[in-house]
């Protein structure tokens, strides 16, 4: 996509090493290995912006929406651009469509009820989406819907186009949750609720599988990993992966 950058620089380390990443379409892109922990405020924007130039008139796609945080966020980060969100939660989408009137950049976003399986449109310059892609039908548990899902990504993203998807990352702390969660978690309370349930639980989480079905399948080439701030001390430690489609050959 014409006016995307190909390259994304990281903030230099105190012993001053560079470390950037370039991909290519001729050469197998490289893992990150150090980046910077992005803060909830700051985290998407900074993301975008590293991939996209602020001026680019790209067209985004936000999966499971929500409440539009990620769209408004993309809309004050790229000025330019025309955002639509996805959300199958009427009161979701409602809440989003009463901010586009207060929000900067409102005009230029546009919100959908429905089923991101069944949605259909031109393809998109970038894709943002993130767990909240469990609360599809039939996705949390099914690997063949699963896979469904990742090639309707790569489908809708123009070529070259991004996707940023943000997940549970493979970090030591998430095995421990998850093995707290699974053994014990059910029997442990905490003000009244059950340390299980204040665990999220979460499937999409094998990063390495992901990356190879991705790269194999849906000619999605990884470029970057970039850890996220947690939330809480309970929370999930996670990462935005950034994948680009490969080009037209």
């Amino acid at each position: 996509m014409k006016g995307i950058s190909r390259t994304c620089r990281y903030h230099e380390k105190p012993s001053h090493r560079k470390n950037s990443v370039t991909t290519s379409t001729t050469s197998k892109p490289r893992e990150t290995t150090e980046a910077p922990s992005f803060t909830p405020d700051c985290k998407l924007a900074s993301i975008v912006t590293r991939h996209i130039p602020p001026s680019t008139p790209a067209r985004v796609l936000d999966v499971e929406c929500g409440h539009g945080d990620r769209c408004y966020t993309i809309a004050r980060a790229l000025p330019a651009a025309d955002i639509t969100g996805i959300d199958r939660d009427e009161s979701d989408v409602k809440r989003a469509l009463s901010r586009r009137g207060s929000e900067e950049g409102g005009k230029r976003v546009a919100f959908v009820r429905g089923d991101y399986l069944g949605f259909r449109r031109d393809p998109v310059d970038l894709v943002v989406a993130d767990a909240g892609l469990e609360s599809l039908e039939g996705v949390a548990k099914n690997q063949s819907r699963r896979d469904a899902l990742f090639a309707k990504i790569s489908r809708d993203l123009a070529p070259e186009g991004l996707l940023i998807l943000t997940l549970p990352n493979e970090s030591i702390i998430n095995r421990a949750l998850w093995l707290v969660r699974g053994t014990i978690g059910e029997k442990i309370r905490f003000r009244g609720e059950t340390l299980a349930s204040r665990i999220p639980e979460a499937t999409l989480r094998d990063g390495e599988a992901l990356r190879t079905f991705l790269r194999a399948v849906c000619d999605l080439d990884f470029v970057a990993d970039y850890p996220l701030a947690p939330s809480n001390p309970c929370g999930l430690r996670l990462s935005s992966a950034v994948f680009r489609k490969r080009p037209e050959k």
